[in-house]
């Protein structure tokens, strides 16, 4: 699962990609729920709903 993934090896990481609000939710969600720190959550929205 994700979280085993992201609480493992220091090089790590899960890459969001999706429309703007949905990126930011999701990252959020990563970076608060997970260990997780900001370097090993890559986002983009690229585009508005």
């Amino acid at each position: 699962t994700l979280p085993r993934y992201l609480g493992a090896p220091a090089d790590a990481w899960a890459w969001i990609a999706c429309d703007t609000s949905t990126t930011r939710a999701l990252a959020t969600h990563l970076r608060a729920a997970l260990p997780a720190p900001r370097r090993q959550v890559r986002a983009q929205g690229y585009w508005r709903p």
